[in-house]
């Protein structure tokens, strides 16, 4: 919340899917998200097929664990060529 003028005004802020909360998010519960919409966003489901939409969820998940990885755990002859 923020004062304006008119006094308070609420704004919603995107949602960082690669936080925490997100990945413990059931993937049929996301599936629901984009299909539907939730607060401010749109559903998809009329734009995108049931196969994209489990992609997108795929591609999220795929996020999730990138930015997760511990990095003790990637070999030296990969950690030299990642900048």
């Amino acid at each position: 919340m923020w004062q304006s003028v008119e006094g308070d005004v609420a704004i919603n802020t995107i949602a960082n899917l690669q936080a925490a909360l997100y990945r413990d998010y059931p993937a049929g519960q996301i599936f629901d998200v984009i299909t539907h919409g939730k607060n401010t966003m749109q559903g998809y489901g009329d734009k995108l097929s049931p196969e994209e939409r489990w992609s997108v969820i795929a591609y999220l998940r795929a996020l999730q664990l990138s930015q997760s990885f511990p990095g003790e755990l990637i070999p030296a002859n990969v950690k030299n060529n990642i900048k």
